[in-house]
């Protein structure tokens, strides 16, 4: 793996020593100081990585999630010295802290938003876990200018504590806004299924409107239908009753009525229209009717010759 390094030159009026005071080595407050600087900043820069694509992640954010983070210097030792220079190589074991509370949380949240375990994660970067500490052996380079005034520390940038800090900081900050965006999904769905039951209640009420309109409809034409069919049978039988007392007229009566029983035949069906006559059933039922009305009259009649 490519390991990225980064340097940092502090200036300080009085400079601190390891076992003498004017000299500026790897466990002088100026050196820790710095170094702890470059763990910061590499925490932040990885940091801004990972939630910079979210919205609404300001630089205030981000700063405001490393302030919960604790980081410490402890066993500085000087692993080498350089005859030719001020240059000191260093080890120190860098822990960092998170309040156990909120680092509960953040394996609970991490569990339940990405399905991860957060120890396992951390144990995976070789970090050396104490409860909500984790910590880890690290070198660094610590030079002091001639005059021991100004220190330039280098230290690798993606060392496991800052790796491991920047995942926590990240949790902490993204872990509330996959919270909000489930509830949201959670609203979304809810609305979305709302609109699908109201557009079902809709297309039921639709199609129960338009049943109610056939039915409607139909009622009149069935009625208009059994209507047509009772004027047919009336018609039918006062037919019936028209042939029946002509036939029991006698000859002499028949011959003479003949003519008018014809005329009236023409002038029957010039007024009413003929019985074979095609239309709707309104049409065809009031022409039944005329007919049946003349036949009856036409009936009586003859009766009374």
């Amino acid at each position: 793996m490519r390991h990225k390094y980064a340097a940092l030159l502090l200036t300080v009026a009085l400079a601190g020593c390891d076992n003498n005071k004017d000299v500026i080595g790897c466990s002088s407050d100026m050196t820790q100081s710095a170094f702890l600087d470059l763990i910061k900043k590499a925490v932040y820069e990885d940091l801004s990585e990972q939630v910079d694509k979210y919205q609404d992640v300001t630089s205030q954010t981000k700063r405001s999630a490393l302030d919960k983070i604790k980081l410490v210097l402890s066993e500085i030792s000087t692993t080498s010295s350089d005859t030719g220079s001020t240059m000191k190589t260093c080890e120190a074991t860098v822990s960092m802290t998170l309040p156990a509370d909120e680092y509960a949380q953040l394996t609970e949240a991490y569990r339940k938003n990405f399905n991860r375990n957060l120890d396992k994660q951390l144990e995976g970067l070789s970090l050396e876990n104490n409860a909500n500490i984790f910590s880890k052996r690290i070198s660094y380079t610590a030079q002091a200018t001639d005059d021991q005034k100004n220190v330039f520390v280098k230290a690798q940038m993606d060392n496991p504590v800052s790796v491991g800090a920047s995942l926590i900081t990240a949790l902490s900050i993204i872990n509330p806004i996959v919270e909000q965006q489930k509830v949201q999904q959670a609203k979304d769905a809810q609305q979305r299924q709302i609109e699908v039951q109201q557009q079902a209640q809709l297309q039921a009420q639709q199609l129960a409107q338009q049943q109610s309109l056939q039915t409607t409809n139909q009622q009149p034409q069935q009625q208009n239908s059994d209507s047509l069919a009772q004027s047919r049978i009336a018609f039918a039988n006062a037919d019936s009753d028209l042939n029946t007392a002509w036939g029991a007229l006698t000859p002499a009566k028949k011959k003479e009525l003949l003519p008018s029983q014809r005329q009236w035949i023409k002038t029957k069906d010039a007024m009413c229209g003929k019985v074979s006559m095609q239309g709707s059933d309104y049409e065809v039922k009031k022409m039944v009717d005329c007919q049946s009305q003349m036949t009856v009259s036409r009936t009586d009649f003859i009766k009374n010759q």
